[in-house]
């Protein structure tokens, strides 16, 4: 599909050809974008839907911007190498702040990105996993495989 900011170029992305996207090959972080880049409520801001459809697991966060049941699972490593325990308080120790409300808007400072990872299993979970492989057989779901989502 041609897009007009790209001087109506089309540009390939050959990423998450598969039932669940992208979701399904990324590198399990799960965040929101800063409210630096957000777009606006009317163009499908995806904060509304963020709390929702996860289900986050240890470490400390700001609870106002998460919800627990969802399906999509959201954890941290079991295990922090030292480079990655250190990273915050290096950041702090350099000015920047600590966060605990990533999907808050605000996304700069200091934070260990969670994933979606189901801690349960150690499993990732993505749109597929979440949605899809838990309903029972349906008659009314149909799954269209070569379709290309625009």
């Amino acid at each position: 599909m041609t897009q007009t900011n790209l001087s109506n170029r089309f540009v390939g992305w050959p990423r998450g050809k598969l039932l669940g996207g992208s979701s399904a090959i990324n590198a399990m972080y799960l965040m929101e974008p800063g409210q630096h880049v957000r777009r606006n409520e009317e163009k499908g801001n995806f904060t509304p839907f963020s709390p929702r459809v996860q289900s986050v697991v240890s470490i400390s966060y700001d609870t106002s911007t998460h919800e627990s049941g969802g399906p999509m699972q959201v954890s941290y490593l079991a295990v922090i190498i030292n480079i990655t325990a250190n990273w915050t308080s290096a950041l702090a120790d350099a000015g920047y702040p600590t966060l605990e409300a990533l999907n808050g808007g605000v996304t700069m400072g200091a934070f260990i990105t969670p994933s979606s990872i189901n801690p349960a299993n150690w499993t990732r979970t993505y749109s597929r996993s979440a949605y899809i492989d838990s309903l029972p057989p349906r008659s009314n779901l149909h799954i269209f495989p070569q379709a290309t989502v625009t």
